[in-house]
Parts: C-alpha cells; structure tokens; sequence
C-alpha cells in the first residue's frame, strides 16, 4: 500500500507539469482561438452588466452580438469574469486558475473512484 501513497504524491504534479509548460511558454499572450475569445467576451460583458453576451457574432450568426445566449455555459464565464475582476486580464493567471481547477477535478474524480475500487486502480484511472 506504500507504493500506492508515494505514487499519489508524484502523480498529479507529473500530470499537471505539460499544461504549466504550456501556460508558462505562452505567458500572457492572448492565443486566437474560437471558444477561448468567447469565453473571454462573455466574461467581460458579465463584468460590463452585459450578462451572458458576446461581443460579436459567434457560429456563423447562430449568436447574434449582444443578444443573451446559453449556447457557452455560465461556470466558465462566471469563473472567468471573478479572476478578471481580481486579477486584470493577464492571461498567464487566467490559464494558472483552470489548471488549478483541472487539478482539483483529477482529486475530484480520483475520490470518487476509490469507493469502487483500490488505490492504485483510482490512480491510474485518474491520469487515465
């Protein structure tokens, strides 16, 4: 059962260490990509009174600009927005708080495995 403990303890540091190379290579760069600007504008039209908006038109006019939507959910918006709001639009800690959530999700999910299966059975359906 040792080996199962020591396991968890370097498991999800080594699962996180790709996506903090990546926040850490892009740093505050914003990277032009469809959902992420999305998520962006929502968060800022939240922040603005706007609600859950964008800011231009998204999937070929389905959204239309400013028009309420529920096509993108509100968590990610929301979580967005409350960063935004504390930290300023610095990407670097924008990508730091959903690797933050990724890595509380892995716990998460790994805690619910271990009621159906042992350890080291939940840690690799963790990485998995």
């Amino acid at each position: 059962m040792g080996s199962a403990r020591t396991a968890t303890r370097w498991l999800l540091p080594l699962v996180l260490v790709p996506h903090l190379l990546v926040a850490a290579y892009f740093g505050g760069r914003f990277i032009d990509y469809p959902d992420q600007a999305a998520y962006l504008s929502a968060a800022q039209n939240i922040l603005a009174g706007n609600g859950l908006s964008l800011s231009f038109d998204a999937l070929a006019g389905f959204i239309k600009k400013g028009e309420p939507t529920s096509y993108f959910g509100l968590g990610t918006p929301l979580l967005l927005a409350a960063q935004i709001a504390v930290f300023g639009q610095n990407y670097f800690l924008l990508r730091l708080g959903a690797i933050i959530l990724f890595a509380a999700s892995l716990l998460f999910f790994r805690g619910i495995c271990l009621h159906w299966m042992p350890e080291r059975w939940a840690n690799v359906a963790m990485v998995a």
